[in-house]
């Protein structure tokens, strides 16, 4: 049963790392594609400013055409627009939220109190770092999770950033878990049913085996080992049959040769018992005859004359 339980509780536990690796990885690829969105909206900035110092561009001028480019740029999806944040924490460019823009979002929380601007920004400066926070959709009303990814443009001190919802995520993951779930509960069976007949297979010999030592310790010598297992078995559970039926062979002989010294015993006594009666019926008919005569020479003298 230890055994039973022992690779119940491994398979879980296999199945929940698995599990665990399977969202991990999902996770750093969605950051990765988000990361490469990011960066792909900072060139496009970075374009901007090459036409500054070219002289081609006043900064406000270039500025304005680079945050017109970014709004509608659509990557991959409708909803994988991008943002612009100001290390100041305004927000200079929302596509999916135009309502925003131009407000300090330094002190936005979500719904779990993480400040994912300020987050956001110091990711940005660390090499995009990835920030996971609750946020609602345009149109909805409960904040769902997200995880968007920033990355700075030096010399106009703009954050560039991406994010998307990772409800999508989610069914992808669960779809992906139920299977892998099925694949575990199968091989769980599967592998229940070996240990069980493998149980089987070796809990029966050794049961019967423990009967014929039971019987061998009480001196019933006609207990088979090796009939107690499959014949011809060659395992370790052959290899035991055979040793307790060599044991088994010695125990009789020992025993067998215990009653033949008893045996020998009991008729050396027997006849040191009947020599000694037999010597001390000699002794006293020999005493008897001498007793007799005595007698006899005693009557013979009390009948001489006076």
């Amino acid at each position: 049963m230890s055994t039973v339980v022992g690779g119940v509780f491994g398979f879980g536990l296999l199945a929940a790392l698995a599990l665990a690796t399977l969202w991990g990885t999902m996770i750093d690829e969605r950051a990765a594609s988000l990361a490469q969105a990011a960066s792909l909206g900072r060139d496009v900035a970075a374009s901007f400013q090459q036409a500054v110092s070219r002289g081609e561009l006043s900064p406000a001028e270039a500025q304005a055409r680079a945050l017109a480019q970014l709004r509608g740029l659509r990557l991959g999806s409708k909803d994988n627009y991008l943002f612009v944040l100001h290390d100041d924490g305004t927000l200079l460019l929302s596509a999916g939220s135009p309502a925003r823009e131009g407000q300090s979002a330094l002190s936005w929380v979500d719904a779990h109190g993480t400040p994912f601007i300020r987050d956001l920004i110091v990711g940005a400066r660390q090499g995009g770092q990835p920030v996971r926070y609750l946020f609602t959709k345009p149109g909805g009303s409960e904040p769902q999770e997200k995880i968007a990814v920033a990355v700075r443009l030096d010399g106009w001190n703009w954050n560039i950033g991406t994010g998307l919802y990772l409800d999508d995520l989610f069914g992808r993951f669960w779809d992906s878990a139920w299977h892998q779930v099925g694949v575990a509960i199968g091989l769980t069976v599967l592998s229940l049913a070996w240990v069980l007949l493998l149980g089987r297979h070796i809990s029966t010999p050794l049961v019967r085996l423990a009967e014929v030592t039971r019987r061998l310790a009480g001196g019933d010598y006609t207990a088979d080992a090796q009939g107690a297992v499959s014949p011809g078995r060659g395992d370790e559970i052959g290899i035991l049959a055979q040793s307790i039926q060599v044991l088994r062979d010695e125990a009789c002989q020992a025993d067998q040769l215990r009653q033949n010294q008893e045996e020998e015993r009991r008729r050396a006594t027997a006849e040191r018992r009947d020599g000694a009666l037999r010597m001390a019926d000699q002794f006293e008919g020999s005493v008897q005859q001498v007793a007799q005569v005595s007698g006899q020479r005693r009557t013979r003298c009390n009948r001489r004359p006076k």
